[in-house]
This record gives structure tokens, sequence and C-alpha cells, in this order.
């Protein structure tokens, strides 16, 4: 029996090299690079977990001489409130037993908020992240009030968010009622820029609540920004994988923020509540972020944001060493979170009426429900 031929057709072809979209590309080099940057944070962490409770200690001031790159975000923290020293009200208390009244499900609003329309808006980065601000609405929603996100762009900058913050402003109070404005860091800050910006928008808005919004600016942003490595990094990221704006980050820079409200200042005149927080643990989600500031800079933070950075002159301020930047925004685990997002909102909304009533001249009473 001969050898079988094979014909020409039944030759497979060269198999051809799949072709890969540029986010296909990017993906595993970026994967690699956070793999990277994960692993030196964690034993940067490590090394400094012995030490977190004796800052300033010989151990820190070793800490402290390491060749940490760029110019650093040094002396700028709580420029605002230094800049104007108007007097906060401190409603810590007020806010923790609303909270933990919320989380045992009873009612904390005041009688008046069904009057209103709810504005949320989200921070940077916020729709890469699932779930992100949906139980803040529901919690709205599940007490009957007309509650909605605002479509902004997590990845663009203040000033095209700030844009269609006003848009929605103007089309939520077609009927004459007015809406409370609620942002989550970034969103926080593009709310308020709507307002500063658009002066004629504050008699639409019965209150602003501005959670861990970065007003002055974010050390975390100012680093990545003066950093040229990681600035290229990053912008290659927002650009090119987010599709994003890399102003989105630079506008959150001390830099970008002292040179915005030189131009367009806070709306110390709506009625507001700040809430600022701090954490510094093994189990948050951000507590290598958490770390680095505190040893570079010795100051406690959210692990993004330096409390004295989210606080409007003037305000109610709520102040927390014990909630970092993700527990008000995404639902996390029992036992590594403190506090969860329908508590903390319904608690600041709570405020945020109240601040609202006094400014009308409408100071508590024993006859005032909630």
């Amino acid at each position: 029996m001969g050898p079988t031929k094979i014909s020409p057709s039944a030759t497979p072809a060269p198999a051809q090299p799949p072709v890969l979209s540029k986010n296909e590309v990017l993906a595993p080099a970026i994967h690699k690079v956070a793999g990277v940057v994960s692993s030196v944070a964690s034993t940067f962490s490590g090394e400094l977990k012995r030490d977190l409770g004796v800052l300033g200690s010989t151990a820190r001031a070793d800490l402290l001489r390491f060749p940490w790159p760029g110019k650093g975000s040094e002396g700028r923290p709580g420029w605002i409130t230094r800049q104007d020293p108007t007097p906060t009200t401190d409603v810590t208390d007020q806010f923790r037993a609303l909270n933990t009244q919320a989380h045992h499900g009873q009612s904390v609003l005041p009688s008046d908020a069904g009057k209103y329309k709810y504005l949320v808006i989200g921070g940077l980065f916020g729709k890469h992240l699932p779930g992100y601000m949906d139980e803040n609405v529901s919690a709205l929603k599940a007490q009957g009030l007309d509650a909605r996100k605002v479509p902004v762009d997590s990845d663009a900058s203040v000033e095209k968010n700030a844009e269609t913050i006003r848009k929605a402003i103007e089309e939520a109070t077609k009927d004459g009622s007015q809406v409370v404005l609620i942002g989550h860091s970034k969103g926080g800050v593009d709310a308020a820029a709507a307002l500063s910006e658009h002066p004629e928008l504050k008699d639409k808005v019965r209150a602003l609540v501005a959670i861990q919004s970065p007003f002055g600016g974010s050390p975390i942003a100012q680093d990545i920004e003066t950093t040229p490595i990681i600035k290229s990094l990053v912008n290659g990221v927002v650009s090119d994988l987010f599709r994003g704006d890399p102003r989105s980050v630079k506008d959150l820079t001390y830099d970008a923020r002292e040179k915005f409200l030189q131009q367009h200042p806070l709306p110390t005149d709506v009625p507001s509540v700040c809430v600022a927080s701090s954490r510094l643990s093994p189990t948050s989600i951000l507590g290598s972020s958490e770390e680095y500031m505190k040893a570079r800079y010795g100051f406690p933070s959210d692990g993004l944001v330096d409390p004295e950075d989210a606080i409007i002159p003037g305000s109610h301020v709520v102040r927390l060493n014990d909630m970092d930047h993700a527990e008000s925004a995404l639902h996390g685990l029992p036992g590594f979170s403190h506090y969860f997002p329908k508590d903390v909102t319904l608690a600041s909304v709570a405020l945020a009426l109240d601040a609202a009533r006094e400014r009308d001249g409408l100071a508590h009473s024993e006859g005032f429900s909630r």
C-alpha cells in the first residue's frame, strides 16, 4: 500500500495571531505594574506596622529620611481653613447617634425631608466600581424620597461635571422645588464648583452634603502630579484605558484647587454638612495609602484625603477617625467596615436639613419631630 497523499487543500493554513484591541494590550501591562506597586506598598506597610503607634520616635525619623520622589504635599493640607478661619459647627456626636439609629432601621430624617429632591454625585473613577453609591441612592428611595444619580462622567474634569450638575439642578427644580446635593469625594468638589460658578443656583439648593470631598486638594493627587514617572503612568491609564481626561486627577491637586478657588470661592452661604474622616487600620482596603501619608507627612487621612481639606469654612462638620474613603460609598464586609453607605447618607442628610432649618431661623425645639 503506497503512502497516503495529502492534497494541498487539506494542508492547514498557518495560524494567524489574534488582533488585540488597545485595551487588551494595555491591561496585562497595567496589571503587572499594579502588582509590582502593590508588592512594594505591602512590603513598605509591613515595615511600618511596628511603628504606627510610636510615630515621632527614632524609627519614624528613619522613615522620614526615605528618599520620597517628587515635591510632595508638605505644608499644603488644611490651607483653606488657615486662610478662612470662619468657625465650623461640630456635629460629630449627633452624626454618630443618627448613624446608629439608621443602622438599626430607625427613622432619622426630619419631617420636611419629603419636600425636596436629592441629587447624588459620585467621585473620581466611580463608574468603574460596581455598586458605587448605589446604596446611597437606594437608602433615600426607601424613605419614599425622590433621589437620583447625576450622570456626571467620573473620569472628567471639575469644569465639565459642574456643567452637568448645573443642568441637573435646573431640570429637577423646574416645578419650583429645591434639591439637596449629596457628593462623595470629587463629587462634592464638582457640586460646590457648580454653585460657585453659577451662584444663581443657590436659591434652588436646600443643602449640600459633602462626604470626604477634597476641597483643598488631595495629597495623593498632588504627589502623583509632582512625580513624573507616576504621573505618566496614571495619565496613561486615565486616557488610554479609561478613555477619560487626565485633568480629572490634576483638578484635585493643591495647586489646581488653590487656583480654582481664587476665581470661584466655596459656596459658604449654602447650608452644608462636611464629613471629614481618617482611618489607620490593616483591615482598611486603603491601608497602604493611609500608612504612606502618615509616614511621609505625619497626618491621618482616609487613604486619599486629609480631613482638614474636606471642610468648607462655616459648615457643619462631622469628624470621624475610623472611616476610610471607601466605606461611605461602597458596602463593606462586617468586621472590616465600621460604616455603611445607607447609614452615612441618611445621617448626613438629616444633619444637612437641620442646618438648613437653622439658617432659616428655625432652631431645634422640643416640638420638632424626626
